[in-house]
This record gives structure tokens, C-alpha cells and sequence, in this order.
């Protein structure tokens, strides 16, 4: 039957059935110098004659000029998960419980340990308040002092290789490097003597999930011929590392005085070997994975989202994700290796902010309510879902360093025209107004060679309403089709980008516009469960009726996908309940099927009649989903209660009707 057919894996750009993998390794794809850095600061800018290509550029990840020894320290104590035998030299101070950085022994958790270990208490207190005081000056605030705490990524490529700390976690370091470096004076990183010539103002602030590994979190960062001078903001090196009574965690106030948002996620094998498929029928979720996988997803950790929210709302601020992981050469060379198609695709489709765990629960719902408050939830999931896409589709890692500012990148992007394809993937407004402002534009509807893809169509795939408002004031075609005869608007309604289908739709774009397999931008936005999208297309009165060539509706893919808020937009709007594919099937026959019983109530709440004429391979599928499988009871009894059940049950057991039909009634 057309309608169970299995649903065809979408590429990161939302087209079917194309093996599309994701390039991006260093050594493979480039091939000139971008950038010849020395300890002075200096960048050697290479000659632009307007035909130099964005994939012709080089990275010398090696930094042989930042000269640094590691960090003194006389504290050699190595971690011991004993707690008999463990020392306790490191605590953490959570809601004020210690807890030991080794063994996890609760310093003050009982009146029995707080009497036990009042001495220790006592030092640790007078400790803490020794801490040094941050005298904030005219001018200054405690965003603009934390923002000037940015380590050059020169020094982190440095300090990594001095440490050979590329499998390590952040815990790892802290632990073994930084805590001891800096425990006699309690300082922050940044302001022990040995990194003078290493910090200044970040221009990235650096989000990443603590447990990846620190190799990828770098290689991801000095990716594409980063400047080695250019400084960033991490947690690690630009906030103390010790209990305080003088707390200096303001991120929010800390990425308003940087000028680019990056977050860094570990390749993850349980996530690139999660079905595809069940991730969109809803049937699987990167939530149901292990706790020590979620960790490493930034998206999947509340207090990522924080700093992502603030992001978010920054106008202008390039937002930028990057997948994979570090490849360390022979010769001491580090690359970065995005992630595989499939793991990205699995994250793409995952986003979904409402889901995001915390330790304390509280915490959690404060953060949520603080989205909710703020950007929104639907905002926040488009931006995250738009940056990996754009990691997904971007081919060279230079043109996140252009939108970071490096000179030397915004050089050579503007000597390509072709570089506009990425540049409107990750959104980065200014440097497309800059590009559309220079003469090396001559066609702005120009296609990429890899599936015929315009700026604008690229622009709204990754939900980028200021570069779909630009595109489309600077005489974009909004009707333009790929070589899968897509839409800009059918992209932007399969990745849930509200904001850009109604860009769209304000500025006329076909509304009913069909791709080659006959499906529709409300069929694409119903199929993966985007009500914004839904309720926008059915606002400006989308055929809510269109079928692709298999005969199925928005409402029949919303049903067999398992999205109740977008069945139940699709039936206040009068969608026909009844309809049928080429098959026979109806929405209600889809949902059960699939297991979908929040839809399968939408529909009987709507007053759906169970009523179909289909084949006899279809009646075995249903007796078997519907009789057999446990995890179906809770359907099952449903229809009990409103179907002559038994009579039904009969009727197939005993059925001898011809393969052609047979008519049904419950």
C-alpha cells in the first residue's frame, strides 16, 4: 500500500533519495594558504585577482610560533575514585554541597559529615572568602570584563599539543591542568603570568557540551584557516575554576560584547546508528539514548541552551555549529572531520528545546520558561536546526571564519560569486550584504552545480529570515525550482522555518507549488510535524486538499508520521477526514498503523467514520498491528469502545474476499 510505504531518508537539504555526502575534510579540499601567521600578529594576505575559489584555501593548524611551556605547578595529586582513599584535593560547590572532583564524597550532605569534616569546611570557607574582589571600572561591566578574556587559538592549539590532550574531556582538564595551575593564587587561567601573551578580546564565544572530547572542540574552532590571533571566548581558560562567594558565570551579559556565536558537538556513533526513519515517524529519539551520549548534544543540555538563547536573540550575530571530530596527522597536523550525513540529518530532525534535560529539575524548568519568555521555542529550535544545517551543507570551513571577522577569509569569499551559496546557508547577513553590494554578483538566481539550488533557496532551508528578506529585495526569483523541482518555500517548510515561509508567502511565492513527487510545502511542514509552518500556509489558504502523486494529504502524512498538533491545525481548517490515497487509505487507517494514538484520538474526536475499502494485504497489516503488538493496546481499546471489535476481528479471521477489495466497517 502506497501510504505505509517506508519514508524515504531526506538529505540535509531536504531531498530524497540522494547519497549526499558532507565534505569538509581540510587536507582533501584545499589547497592554498589562507593565512601566514607569526608571534607578532601579523596576517600575510594573499593576492585576490577574482578568480580565486573558496575551496582552493589551506590550514596550517600547527602553530609553531606560539611558544608555550605549560603551566607551573608543585600540585601533582592524581585523581582516586576511592573515596577511602581519595584525598579530596578539588570541590565543587553545587547549590552549597561540596563535592569532591575525584570521588564525588559529599563534604557537608549530613550532620554526621558536616561535624566529621568542620575543619575542612572552615578552610574552605575562609578560602573562598579570600577569593580576589573584581573591581569593575567606569565604563566597564561584568559582560564587557568577561568578554576581554578571550585565549587566542593560536595558545589553543598550542596548549593542546603541549598536553597531548586531545581525547580529553573539559573535566579531564580542569582536573588535571588548570586546578592545579592555578590553585595557589584561585585565579582564573587567563590571569596566571605564563598567559600574557595569549589572551585579549574574544570575538567568538565558544558553547560546547563539557563531556566531548577537547581535540574535536579545538580542531572545530582553528577549522577553515582560522586567524591564530583571533581570540575566543571558553569557560575554562575566562572563569575561575574554584568555589566562590563571588561568582563570575554571565554568559549572557558576556556574548552581547562578542561579535560571533559558535557551538562544537562531538561526532556521536549512537547517534549516526539511530533510525533515521523511526527519529521521523517518531518512533525513536536521540532523547532515549544513554545520559553519557545526551551529555555531549549541546542542544540536549539546558544550560547549552542558555547561551544559545542569548545568541539567538542578538540581531545580526552569526550563529555557527560545527559536527565532527579531530584528526591528528603524523607530522602533529590537526584537521576537522565533520560528522556523516545520517548523524546529521538524525540531529536535524531531533531539535526540540522543550526536551532538553538538566540534573536538577528545577533548573530546567526555569530555563524553559525563560525561552518561552524570550525568543521563543520555535525560534530557538529553527536557529539550532538552521546551524546544522548549514554545517551539513557548508563545504568549507573559511566561511564561518568570515562570518568570525578573520580578513583574510572575507577576502577570498569576496573574490567567489559562488561563495553566496554558503554564506546564505549559514545566514551570515553581513557578509551578504557586503557580497550583493559588490559587482561579482551578475545572476542572483544563480544554481549550484550539485542539485541546481539558488541563494534563496539555501537562505530558507537553514531559516534565515534577513537573508530571504535581502535575497528577496534584491530581485531573487521566489519560484525558482531545484532539479527535484523544490521551492524555496518547500525548503523552509520541511526544516519548520516560520519566520521564512512567511517572508515567503508575503512576498507571493506559489503557495501550492508542487515538487517531482507531488508533494506541496503544507504537505512538507505536516509530514514533519512543523505546526508554525502548518497553520501559516493554511492562513494563507494552501490547498489543504492537494495530493502528491500517490494520492496522500497534508493530514494523511501528519497522521502516519505521528504529529497530532498538526493533524488536529489540518482539521480545525476543515481538511477532508475521509479522504482516500490511490489505495484506499485514510488518515485514520495511517495513524493506528504506525502506532500514532494521540492521532488516532484527534481524528475520533473529530468524528471520523472508520470506513475504507482497501486490500487484503492491508487487513493482515492491521489485524497484526492491531491485534498483536502490545504496544498497541491502548489503540486497540479505543476502538473498542466506539467498533463492533469482535465482529471485525471475525470477519478477517474468516475472510475470503478477492486480493482486488473488501469493504470494511467499525
Amino acid at each position: 500500500m502506497s501510504a505505509m510505504a517506508s519514508i524515504v531518508p531526506l538529505d540535509v537539504d531536504g531531498t530524497a533519495g540522494t547519497d549526499h555526502p558532507v565534505d569538509g575534510i581540510i587536507s582533501q579540499t584545499q589547497s592554498m594558504q589562507l593565512a601566514s601567521n607569526n608571534r607578532d600578529g601579523a596576517n600575510e594576505t594573499a593576492e585576490l585577482d577574482g578568480s580565486v575559489s573558496i575551496d582552493a584555501i589551506t590550514v596550517n593548524t600547527t602553530a609553531p610560533s606560539y611558544d608555550f611551556q605549560g603551566f607551573s605547578s608543585t600540585n601533582k595529586v592524581e585523581p582516586c575514585e576511592d573515596q577511602c582513599k581519595c584525598t579530596h584535593p578539588y570541590f565543587n560547590k553545587w547549590d552549597g554541597g561540596y563535592h569532591c572532583l575525584d570521588c564525588r564524597y559529599r563534604l557537608n550532605n549530613t550532620p554526621e559529615a558536616i561535624e566529621k569534616n568542620k575543619d575542612r569546611l572552615a578552610l574552605e570557607a575562609e578560602l573562598e572568602k579570600n577569593t580576589p574582589v573584581d573591581v569593575i571600572g567606569e565604563g566597564q561591566s561584568v559582560g564587557s570584563m568577561s568578554a576581554a578574556r578571550g585565549v587566542s587559538i593560536g595558545f589553543l592549539l598550542a596548549f593542546t599539543k603541549f598536553y597531548n590532550c586531545y581525547d580529553w574531556n573539559s573535566w579531564d582538564i580542569i582536573r588535571k591542568i588548570l586546578k592545579p595551575a592555578t590553585e595557589e593564587h584561585r585565579c582564573r587561567v587567563v590571569e596566571l603570568p605564563e598567559m600574557a601573551s595569549f589572551v585579549g578580546p574574544a570575538k567568538t564565544f565558544i558553547s560546547y557540551a563539557q563531556a566531548g572530547k577537547w581535540g574535536d572542540l579545538v580542531a572545530a574552532i582553528a577549522d577553515g584557516g582560522a586567524d591564530l590571533d583571533r581570540c575566543v571566548w571558553i569557560d575554562l581558560f575566562a572563569i575561575r575554576q574554584w568555589p566562590s562567594d563571588k561568582p563570575d558565570l554571565d554568559f549572557a551579559s558576556t556574548i552581547e560584547h562578542c561579535s560571533s556565536f559558535m557551538v562544537v558537538c562531538s561526532y556521536l556513533k549512537e547517534v549516526e546508528e539511530t533510525d533515521f526513519e523511526a527519529v521521523v515517524t517518531g518512533q525513536a529519539s536521540i532523547y532515549d539514548l544513554d545520559v553519557s551520549v545526551k551529555r555531549q548534544i549541546c542542544f540536549a543540555r539546558v544550560w547549552c541552551l542558555v547561551e544559545a538563547q542569548k545568541a539567538c536573540s542578538m540581531v545580526g550575530m552569526p550563529f555557527i555549529m560545527k559536527v565532527g571530530h579531530h584528526v591528528l596527522g603524523a607530522d602533529g597536523s590537526l584537521t576537522f572531520d565533520p560528522a556523516p550525513s545520517n548523524m546529521l540529518q538524525i540531529l536535524i530532525f531531533s531539535v526540540d528545546v522543550k526536551k532538553a534535560e538538566a540534573t536538577v529539575e528545577s533548573d530546567r524548568q526555569r530555563i524553559i520558561a525563560d525561552i518561552v519568555a524570550g525568543v521563543g521555542v520555535d525560534k530557538l529550535n529553527s536557529t539550532i536546526r538552521g546551524a546544522i544545517i548549514a554545517a551539513a551543507g557548508t563545504k568549507n570551513g573559511a566561511i564561518q571564519c568570515a562570518a568570525c571577522g578573520d580578513g583574510n577569509a572575507i577576502q577570498t569569499l569576496l573574490a567567489d560569486p559562488k561563495s553566496i551559496f554558503d554564506i546564505c546557508a549559514g545566514g551570515f547577513e553581513g557578509l551578504l550584504t557586503t557580497l550583493l553590494d559588490s559587482a561579482i554578483i551578475t545572476d542572483i538566481n544563480m544554481k549550484d552545480g550539485d542539485d541546481g539550488k539558488t541563494a534563496l533557496m539555501f537562505a530558507s532551508m537553514g531559516g534565515h529570515e534577513s537573508c530571504v528578506r535581502a535575497l528577496l529585495d534584491a530581485g531573487a526569483d521566489k519560484d525558482a525550482k531545484n532539479t527535484n523541482d523544490r521551492t524555496a518555500l518547500l525548503f523552509a517548510s520541511v526544516r519548520g522555518h516560520e519566520s521564512c515561509v512567511r517572508a515567503l508567502l508575503d512576498a507571493g511565492a506559489d503557495k501550492d507549488a508542487k515538487d517531482n513527487d507531488g508533494k506541496t510545502a503544507l504537505m512538507s511542514a505536516s509530514m514533519t510535524g512543523h505546526e508554525s509552518c502548518v497553520r501559516a500556509l493554511l492562513h494563507a489558504s494552501a490547498d489543504k486538499e492537494a495530493k502528491d502523486y500517490k494520492g496522500m494529504t497534508a493530514l494523511m502524512f501528519a497522521s502516519m508520521a505521528g504529529h497530532e498538533s498538526c493533524v488536529r491545525a489540518l482539521l480545525d481548517a476543515g481538511a477532508d477526514k475521509e479522504a482516500k490515497d490511490n489505495d484506499g487509505g485514510t488518515a485514520l487507517l495511517l495513524a493506528p498503523m504506525a502506532g500514532h494514538e494521540s492521532c488516532v484520538r484527534a481524528l475520533l474526536d473529530a468524528g471520523v467514520a472508520y470506513s475504507t475499502t482497501t486490500g487484503l494485504t492491508t487487513l493482515f497489516f492491521m489485524r497484526i498491528t492491531l491485534l498483536i503488538l502490545p504496544g498497541y493496546r491502548s489503540i486497540r481499546a479505543m476502538l473498542f469502545s466506539i467498533s463492533r471489535w469482535r465482529q471485525w476481528e471475525a470477519e478477517i479471521a474468516s475472510s475470503k474476499a478477492p486480493l482486488t477489495s473488501s469493504k470494511l466497517r467499525l
